[in-house]
This record gives C-alpha cells, sequence and structure tokens, in this order.
C-alpha cells in the first residue's frame, strides 16, 4: 500500500480492494448534455470525477438535467487475464458501453459498481463511453441533494453522473471477486474470499508491522473460499490507537491488498464500550460538500487534512451526514484514528418506489464500507425524512424495521440507529437532536433522563423521543445534533439568531457545551456542523476550512476543558 503521506494523488482508490497494477480514468473527458436539456448544446471538456455543476469540473453549471453523456479513450496495455473497469460512484442510472458495445449499467447514485470488459477491450487504443440519467425525484436516494431547480433550507446543488473515481484494474484470469474480513477481539480473523472460478487456491498472508503474523491456503467451493486465521495476542484499534494490519488476498493468478483493524463495540449502562473500555463519542457533523467541487473533494490530500482537522479540533468522531464518502476518506479515518457514524442518504417521498430503492441500496452500501474499523454505527432514518407517519402509523413502522433488519443482517456488529432525532423505534443508541440556542434552557429540559426517555419532553419541538409503540430500554443516549451556531457576517443561515460577532460566537459556543456536558447520563454527542456549506453557515469553520475562531479555543470547548 501506497505512503499516504507522501503519494496522496497516486494512491489506490479503494484502499479495502487495491490490485497493485491499476490505472486511473480520471481527468478529461468529452461530455454533452442530451438534446432538449435547455442547456449549452454541443461537446465540451470536463474533468472527472468533478459533476457538471461545479466549477471543477470546467462546466459550473447548476440546473439540472435529466442525461448526460461522457466519453473518452484510454490505453490498455498488452494483458493476460482480466481487465475490470471500475466506478466509485456515479449518480443516479447509467449505461456504459466499451468500443461501443454495452458493457452494463448501474442504479444507483452512492453504490460503487465494476464491470469485466475482457471481452471488450484491445490492445492499444479504446474508447468508453457513459451516458447517465438523473431527476430530481424525491424517490431517489437523495441525501443532501436538492430536489428543487434552486438550493434551499438545508439542501444544496445537485451532483448528477459521475462523481468519484473511474480506474481500470488489470486482474488474473481466475480473480477475487470480493473480499469480506472479520476480525474479532481474540484474534481470530474470519476471511470470505468470492473468486470468479468455482474451485480455485486461494492463500492469505497478514502483517502487522512488516511483520507476518498469519498465513492460510485454502481451496475455494462453489466460488467461495472461507477460512480463520489467527494473529495471535491481538493489537486493538481504537482512535488513541489505530493499529492496522495489512493482509494480501491471493488466488492462482491474481492477487489483492488490504487491511483490517480488530475492535469489539458494545453498550453497557448506557454507556458506550469501545473494547470493553467506555468512551464518550465527542463527535461533529460532517456533510461532505467542497467550494467548487460539490459532494466531491477536491482531492485525496483534502480528505486527509479534513480527517486531521476534525481530531486537531479535539472531536474523537465524525457522522458523515446523509452521504456515502470516498473510500479513502474512510481509510484516513481508519489510519488516524477517527470513528465514524455512516448514514443512509435519504429518499423524501412516502411511496413503494421510495422504499424498494431504500431496501435495495441500504444493505449494499453496508457492504461496501465494512471493512473499515472506524465506522461504528449506522444510522438508517434521519428526522422521519421519508417517513413521516413513523411516529403512529403500523405500516411505515412496520417498513422502517424491515430496513433495519436488512441492515443488521449486511453487518451485525455495529451499532444501528433507527430514526435519529425524535420517534425512534427499536435500535441500539437513543439519538436525539436539540438546537435550542439557550445553554440555560437546554441544561434544564435534558436534566431529568426519565423525562426525556418516558416521552414527556417535547425533542427540538418536533416529536417524543420514542415512538408510539416503542420504548426505552436502557440504550446509550447521545444528542446526535445540537449547536448550528452562525455568526452574522453573511447572507447564510444558522440555528436560532445569529451570534453578532466572533466573541458572542464562542461565548454561545462554550455555554452550549458546558450545557452537554452538564446532562451526565449522556453517552456522547455530535455538534452541528465541522464547516460552512452554501447557504448554511453554522460551521466552525468557513467553507475552505479555516476556523472562524482561534482552534485551541475550539479545541478547548470540544474537550469540555
Amino acid at each position: 500500500m501506497n505512503d499516504i503521506k507522501t503519494n496522496f494523488e497516486n494512491m489506490h482508490p479503494d484502499p479495502t480492494f487495491e490490485r497493485p497494477d491499476w490505472q486511473s480514468l480520471c481527468g478529461k473527458w468529452e461530455f454533452e448534455f442530451a438534446p432538449g436539456e435547455s442547456l449549452p448544446e454541443g461537446k465540451r471538456e470536463i474533468n472527472v470525477p468533478f459533476s457538471y455543476e461545479t466549477d471543477y469540473s470546467g462546466v459550473g453549471i447548476e440546473k439540472p438535467a435529466t442525461e448526460v453523456r461522457y466519453c473518452r479513450d484510454f490505453e490498455v496495455k498488452p494483458f493476460s487475464g482480466s481487465v475490470l473497469m471500475h466506478f466509485a460512484a456515479v449518480d443516479y442510472r447509467c449505461e456504459v458501453w466499451i468500443n461501443e458495445t454495452y458493457a452494463g449499467g448501474h442504479v444507483g447514485g452512492y453504490t460503487s459498481f465494476y464491470f469485466d470488459v475482457t471481452k471488450l477491450v484491445r490492445v492499444g487504443v479504446n474508447r468508453v463511453r457513459v451516458v447517465a440519467y438523473d431527476s430530481l425525484s424525491k424517490a431517489q436516494l437523495r441525501g443532501k441533494q436538492r430536489a428543487l431547480e434552486q438550493s434551499y433550507e438545508c439542501w444544496y446543488v445537485q451532483t448528477t453522473g459521475i462523481w468519484q473515481d473511474v480506474w481500470l484494474e488489470y486482474a488474473g484470469a481466475n480473480y477475487v471477486e470480493s473480499l469480506s474480513i472479520a476480525p474479532e477481539e481474540d484474534g481470530n480473523v474470519r476471511f470470505s474470499v468470492k473468486t470468479s472460478l468455482l474451485s480455485q487456491k486461494v492463500s492469505a498472508l497478514v502483517r502487522l508491522n512488516g511483520k507476518t503474523v498469519a498465513t492460510a491456503d485454502c481451496v475455494s467451493e462453489n466460488g467461495v473460499a472461507d477460512f480463520c486465521v489467527n494473529v495471535g495476542s491481538p493489537a486493538l484499534w481504537s482512535d488513541q490507537s489505530p493499529t492496522l494490519y495489512r493482509v494480501e488476498i491471493a488466488s492462482e493468478d491474481d492477487v489483492v491488498f488490504s487491511y483490517f483493524g480488530i475492535r469489539s463495540l458494545s453498550a453497557q449502562n448506557g454507556k458506550v464500550l469501545v473494547n470493553g473500555e467506555q468512551t464518550y463519542l465527542k463527535m461533529v457533523l460532517e456533510q461532505g460538500y467542497w467550494r467548487g467541487s460539490g459532494m466531491t473533494a477536491p482531492g485525496k490530500e483534502a480528505l486527509y487534512r479534513e480527517v486531521e482537522l476534525i481530531k486537531s479540533l479535539g472531536f474523537n468522531g465524525v457522522r458523515m451526514h446523509q452521504k456515502t464518502e470516498c473510500a479513502s476518506f474512510y481509510y484516513f479515518c481508519d489510519l488516524l484514528g477517527l470513528y465514524v457514524w455512516g448514514e443512509m442518504p435519504s429518499n423524501y417521498e412516502d411511496s413503494l418506489e421510495a422504499q424498494a430503492e431504500m431496501l435495495r441500496d441500504c444493505p449494499l452500501i453496508i457492504k461496501q464500507l465494512s471493512s473499515h474499523p472506524s465506522i461504528i454505527a449506522w444510522v438508517i432514518f434521519n428526522e422521519s425524512w421519508g417517513v413521516p407517519h413513523v411516529r403512529n402509523d403500523a405500516d411505515t413502522q412496520r417498513y422502517v424495521e424491515k430496513v433495519c433488519e436488512k441492515a443488521r443482517e449486511a453487518d451485525g456488529t455495529r451499532f444501528i440507529i433507527s430514526n435519529d432525532g425524535w420517534h425512534v423505534l427499536d435500535g441500539d443508541l437513543t439519538t436525539l437532536h436539540e438546537y435550542n440556542q439557550n445553554a440555560r434552557a437546554l441544561a434544564s429540559d435534558y436534566a431529568d433522563k426519565d423525562a426525556v426517555v418516558g416521552n414527556r419532553l417535547i425533542i427540538n419541538t418536533f416529536g417524543y423521543a420514542y415512538a408510539d409503540g416503542y420504548a426505552y430500554r436502557g440504550q446509550p443516549v447521545i444528542i446526535s445534533e445540537f449547536g448550528g451556531i452562525a455568526i452574522d457576517e453573511s447572507e447564510g443561515w444558522g440555528y436560532g439568531d445569529k451570534a453578532r460577532d466572533k466573541q458572542a460566537f464562542f461565548t454561545r459556543l462554550k455555554a452550549i457545551f458546558e450545557a452537554i456536558y452538564s446532562i451526565d447520563y449522556l453517552a456522547g454527542f455530535c455538534y452541528t456542523q465541522i464547516t460552512d456549506v452554501e447557504q448554511e453557515t453554522n460551521g466552525l469553520c468557513y467553507a475552505d476550512r479555516t476556523p472562524k475562531i482561534d482552534a485551541k479555543k475550539i479545541r478547548s470547548v470540544v474537550s469540555g476543558k
């Protein structure tokens, strides 16, 4: 695996499933809007992976389009095995042609996919064509992408087409298709390797700090090799000690590199335990939007610096809100030690179509990210978005339970949060939102735990903690959104009245954090938010990632000192 500190831009797009022989297909592509879009006609250049709505793309037109078209030539070197073309994310539906032969299609703007294009390419120059289709439909998993032609409230410019890495890999003729790693605290590590050939030899090599600590050899049956190794006395992963084991998986003519971290999660007496030790979660909400590049970070180094920034401000965790970020971000969280809540992007329609979208993509997103030890929880729904009747409608509640069940089937090792904010159903954590800007009132309202979890307090003016028919069962309680203070220096908005200046901002920030820390039964918090995003100017930092006040002051407040 690459030295990330000096080689950011040559990093493989997916460090959890890395082949050594690969080539990026990012950069200049031909681009055009489909005829009849009421958008500029004709071909132009676009800088992939930035969506056409962003300045970084070189197009910079924010008007929604329903169909966009990409083309580019690419070189294929002599090969003896397989050639695979990967797309980390294309929003929302796409079709791909190689040398004018259909390679395949995909639906879902937050899930990665690849095609085996071995039979479609030739040595030398080839041509790939991608057509992407999008809409403002609220049935799609949108996350924070607006469903109108203008940004509003806390929804921002939409993202259409290719918005994460595209790359080519040279694999063996009989290659490794997928890899699942399940480490356990006793040092046992279970592997499940899917191979393209029904029966072939598979080997595994596990290293820690360059030293081999475990090996295995087996034969896949019906295309799957399941086996277990033991790494001896395990070095555990945590935010304070983010130890990663490196893995090499080889089939008869293919090799894939990956890694894992060993850590346990549990809840006891209303507290969160990591590796059996009580851990107070000090998290910040991250929307993953960037000035000029939208949902796509300007580069890998920017993501690395983002993780560094969050930790430097005193947080030990991040809630990746309403978005599946690229694999590099989670890798940096794994590498540097930052707890993560993964979250399903919401749709905003109560329909069978919307339900089908969520039921399809929720388990896919979870499986896609399940290798990352930094991820400790999955947020399935947020503030009843897409399920507006969840408080008292039995059919809606059954649907939410079904999605949560699918999530748990995909990953039973992490906390499941059913509906973050209020009207919580059964889940592993009770997570509530409260944007009261009066610190004294906030502390007073939440002082009585029995009133909060016993549905005697209206949460954030929207509803009780639990939906009808559900009750508190001793789960850890976390204020998973609060704060959101804006300074009266721009036209954007924050929660409550804007602070008149930076000193007033600091005074209110300090008071609200002191109120949160005074609520002694809480297992943690998540502050809104790390940066400004478009019209929402309530970040601790500006959109360019510059802290609004002295970073040492922020760190002192966040740390409770």
